[in-house]
């Protein structure tokens, strides 16, 4: 269900979807932790958070089934944990890390962060997302290089934004196993040490390939 601007609604606790758009501004909502069954929540509006929605870290306690979630901001201390099922994450806010529980949705197969352009460093844990398919950094201004690992993370297709780093692990050669597809950007280049490391990307194979854009 989508909650319209303005209206008075009371949400049934048995909703498995909800989405609240970008003018909502309503406060007569009720509060989203009585809604433990929602497989998805899409929360736009940029007045929700902190506000009379819910607190963020007792509304994610206690879901169990949520599978889709988009969260504007308010996220900083909240763990993730207990989302073992979720999907597909979208976070949006101007904070410079993330949390570290992202690293434990081990069956996330989607990370948007596309709207996170302060960052400036990934969780450590980001090899452990065996199943993330795509992960969309795209508009990041502030990361300096990516957490090492990354080339473990074998189920990954679409990569926005790979950046070079000078530390163990976090090299080009990250790129050599991964069957990368649509658009790639990588920078950072001018760390790459060597003419036998920079072959060692297995960029020629990767023929699915639409767009690389390479900077130093």
């Amino acid at each position: 269900m989508q909650i319209e601007p303005n209206e008075r609604l009371e949400i049934l606790e048995t909703a498995r979807h909800l989405l609240v758009p970008y003018d909502f501004s309503s406060p007569k909502v009720m509060d989203l932790t009585e809604l433990p069954l929602l497989h998805s929540l899409i929360l736009c509006g940029r007045d929700t958070f902190p506000g009379n929605l819910f607190n963020p870290s007792q509304f994610i306690r206690v879901q169990k089934n949520m599978k889709v979630l988009h969260f504007v901001y308010g996220f900083s201390s909240v763990a993730f944990k207990s989302l073992k099922h979720l999907r597909y994450l979208r976070l949006e806010d101007r904070l410079k890390t993330l949390p570290e529980s992202t690293s434990s949705l081990h069956n996330l197969q989607t990370l948007n962060l596309r709207s996170c352009c302060f960052l400036e460093m990934l969780p450590k844990g980001m090899k452990h997302l065996k199943n993330l398919r795509y992960l969309d950094l795209r508009r990041f201004n502030s990361l300096t290089c990516m957490h090492a690992g990354l080339g473990q993370l074998t189920c990954l297709c679409k990569l926005s934004k790979f950046i070079v780093g000078k530390d163990n692990g976090c090299g080009i050669d990250e790129l050599k196993e991964l069957a990368l597809e649509g658009k790639l950007s990588i920078s950072g280049l001018h760390n790459v040490t060597s003419s036998m490391e920079a072959k060692n990307d297995n960029l020629i194979k990767k023929q699915n390939l639409r767009s690389l854009t390479l900077s130093w």
